[in-house]
């Protein structure tokens, strides 16, 4: 029942994040070619809703579940000429933007609670800590875009590759056989990761209120800034990298070398989940 609703803040978390970046740099003065929600297919190009809004080309494809915005190439040219900070503004707007996004839930969550449950309490706390924290996050938004963005890249970094180290979990399960008989089976777990295919399934399955759609949503707007923490270019934690690299280091085969091993990696990554996805889902 609540698919389609969460399936339409999933878009508008990924579409707000990419809104971020496109504020920042339009704000200074880094002119944007396009920006869309959705993948583009080619040859399908026909299928996408266009236009144009001042000489940015918007696009909205059927395929949903992704976002992009998209600097000229005299953008791009003029994003590597900014100063340190206005990158780094450029760099972390997006992920700022899933935080308002993801607080503005939870207050939606909150009014809804105190209207239909005259519960008073904790939604004052759940508003009071999301409004704390965005203003935090918003009024000390240099200090978070030049060291909170690396320091939790890292360490979401230093996680994720230890969870590729563990051994799978081994589950147990009871199943009827041919003959009718109750057995155990033992076996390992699957892949826990899950790509945006996942993440509608357990939708899907497990949210079936509207406190859990605006939790589940607000979770999910919390993790795509989370996943674009890691310091893996072209991640936006990849970029802040980068951009901090280039204050200390000028020998070019290094800084290409951190940019190509990061896309490797990103790439591994999306196969991995796409495959952990279809395994997920078979089973």
């Amino acid at each position: 029942m609540y698919i389609g609703l969460f399936i339409l803040l999933l878009v508008m978390s990924l579409a707000v994040h990419e809104l971020g970046h496109g504020l920042a740099m339009l704000k200074y003065g880094v002119p944007i070619q396009s920006a869309g929600i959705g993948f583009r297919i080619p040859g399908l190009s026909w299928l996408c809703l266009r236009w144009r809004w001042r000489e940015i080309d918007i696009c909205i494809a059927p395929i949903m579940l992704g976002a992009y915005v998209e600097a000229t190439t005299k953008g791009e040219a003029m994003l590597e000429n900014l100063e340190l900070r206005q990158r780094l503004t450029v760099y972390g707007a997006g992920i700022i933007g899933n935080i308002f996004f993801a607080g503005a839930l939870l207050v939606l969550l909150a009014f809804g609670t105190v209207v239909l449950n005259h519960n008073i309490m904790g939604p004052l706390i759940c508003v009071g800590t999301s409004l704390i924290i965005c203003a935090l996050v918003w009024f000390g938004r240099n200090i978070f875009n030049k060291y909170v963005i690396p320091i939790m890249g890292m360490l979401l970094f230093a996680v994720v590759i230890s969870g590729f180290f563990q051994e799978p979990e081994v589950i147990t399960r009871e199943v009827v056989n041919e003959y009718g008989e109750t057995v155990l089976i033992t076996e390992r777990a699957a892949p826990n990761i899950s790509g945006s295919i996942g993440i509608v399934s357990m939708a899907a399955h497990d949210v079936d209120s509207p406190a859990l759609l605006l939790l589940f949503a607000a979770f999910i707007s919390i993790s795509i800034g989370l996943f674009n923490m890691l310091p893996v270019f072209p991640l936006d934690g990849g970029r802040t990298a980068l951009a901090l690299l280039q204050q200390k280091i000028k020998t070019q085969w290094i800084l290409n070398t951190f940019m190509f091993s990061g896309v490797a990696m990103i790439w591994s990554l999306f196969i991995y989940v796409m495959i952990s996805d279809y395994i997920n889902y078979i089973k």
